[in-house]
């Protein structure tokens, strides 16, 4: 399946996404519009800035040792036939089976994951499968505020869910079309692409 979607995807001129994109689509299709589309530079906001510092000391630790399995930080794959990459927070690896662990400094969730934190880490479990050679079965979220652990079950429709998001985002770039807006506005507080997009306006 996946070698099939690879081939085709060779063929033709694509962008490339990453998770953190997929997640931002899944939340408002807008963002990637302005993103890759208008090329809009967004302000930096201060939730963002902790963001990433949380992320680059998590990154930094390389690997933990662990009794059954390994947990690796910083890992980044690159595959252009699916026009995915990323560079995944870290990935828990016991010899046969991978899981991408991704963590989440925002609001934390203790029983069920939004749907774009479930978009994204469906899209890393896609991107290792198709690189390692390895068993992809579940995907971690680690909420560092509400300190929990959701665990994801990741399968063929999963698979098939994340394949036909990137679908929809190359055809927003490529064709340049841009999204409706979100029919939730409070999403759009602080987004960093309000100032560009302000759908309250329309």
């Amino acid at each position: 399946m996946l070698k099939k979607v690879e081939r085709k995807q060779d063929a033709q001129i694509t962008p490339i996404f990453s998770p953190e994109d997929i997640r931002q689509f899944v939340y408002c299709k807008r963002i990637i519009f302005f993103r890759y589309v208008v090329r809009s530079i967004p302000k930096i906001s201060e939730k963002m800035k902790y963001g990433s510092r949380k992320h680059d000391e998590w990154k930094s630790r390389q690997i933990r040792r662990g009794e059954e399995k390994d947990r690796f930080f910083g890992m980044y794959y690159n595959n252009e036939g699916l026009g995915l990459f990323g560079l995944l927070d870290a990935i828990d690896f016991d010899g046969k089976k991978a899981t991408p662990v991704e963590y989440k400094t925002g609001k934390g969730y203790v029983k069920e994951a939004p749907l774009h934190h479930k978009a994204q880490a469906m899209a890393e479990c896609l991107l290792v499968e198709s690189i390692r050679n390895v068993i992809v079965e579940n995907a971690l979220l680690v909420y560092k505020s509400s300190k929990s652990k959701i665990s994801l079950d990741y399968g063929e429709a999963e698979r098939e869910w994340i394949l036909n998001v990137l679908e929809e985002m190359r055809k927003v770039v490529v064709e340049e079309i841009i999204p409706p807006p979100t029919d939730k506005y409070g999403k759009c507080v602080d987004c960093e692409y309000f100032p560009f997009c302000r759908p309250d306006t329309e």
